[in-house]
């Protein structure tokens, strides 16, 4: 029996009653203040009151399923609230397990075709998914293919540096444009069109409009790309300048289409050889 799920349901019962009469108590509050101004504010019951009627019994089998022991000299409201805390973790756990699960599900070999659907929540989260797949595989073979090139301080750097970015591919909060140029250089590498994938980071990278790298206030006029180096308009300003998270994720992005690449040329030169 799941003890943690009943009790779960348990105490929102409990809070969802304390709240009733936190709110009954509060007009009756305000209508004997309105009646007497100096009226002394009154007591309201708090969540640990509803918890404590909880029956012990249930309490103890519940931390116990949940694994988590107390003496008996523990009082009844560090239990509770132990067990809350061992609740939400559960639920966490749950959560990232079906999050894995639907990942596992979608296909790995992206359709170029569902950029053009990017604005559909289901494709969207498609792509998503299908990328971040795709960058666990990609460091699970540079970590089983370590070389003098692709060394393991790199690698790990590289991991590091990409987790800000699987945690924005897993709770939807990247911007749909980055999310097609992502997605366009994944085809590209499982296309081995490396040449493509090249293409396709310096647009991720710099954004919609190419500026000129190191090229500023040429001549007595400032170039009109001037605000995507300076940041003026976050709007048009270089995705690899937004900040500092950012810049290295795409930076590792890089990393990986080389590593890629590298890895095609040598299985290519093992196969004529």
């Amino acid at each position: 029996m799941d003890f943690g799920g009943l009790l779960s349901k348990e105490i929102d019962r409990k809070r969802k009653k304390a709240k009733t009469k936190k709110l009954l108590k509060r007009q009756k509050s305000i209508t004997e203040t309105s009646a007497v101004p100096d009226a002394p504010p009154q007591p309201q019951e708090t969540d640990t009151d509803a918890l404590l009627e909880i029956n012990d019994e249930k309490l103890q089998q519940s931390l116990q399923t949940l694994d988590k022991e107390f003496d008996d000299s523990t009082l009844k409201v560090e239990k509770l609230q132990t067990l809350e805390i061992l609740v939400k973790q559960e639920r966490k756990e749950a959560q990232y397990l079906e999050f894995l699960n639907e990942e596992n599900e979608v296909p790995d070999s992206i359709d170029p075709a569902d950029a053009a659907r990017i604005s559909d929540p289901k494709v969207y989260r498609r792509l998503c998914l299908q990328i971040r797949k795709f960058l666990k595989v990609s460091l699970n073979g540079w970590q089983s293919n370590i070389s003098d090139q692709f060394p393991q301080s790199v690698l790990q750097e590289s991991k590091k540096d990409l987790v800000k970015l699987l945690y924005k591919l897993r709770s939807g909060k990247l911007q749909p444009n980055m999310v097609i140029t992502l997605s366009t250089i994944v085809h590209d590498i499982q296309m081995e069109q490396f040449t493509k994938a090249n293409e396709s980071y310096m647009k991720l990278s710099i954004g919609n409009v190419a500026w000129p790298i190191g090229v500023r206030d040429v001549g007595i006029h400032a170039r009109s790309a001037d605000q995507k180096i300076t940041g003026d308009n976050k709007e048009t300003l270089a995705n690899i300048m937004q900040n500092e998270h950012t810049r290295r994720w795409i930076i590792a992005i890089k990393r990986l289409i080389s590593w890629w690449e590298s890895s095609h040329k040598l299985h290519t030169s093992r196969d004529t050889t």
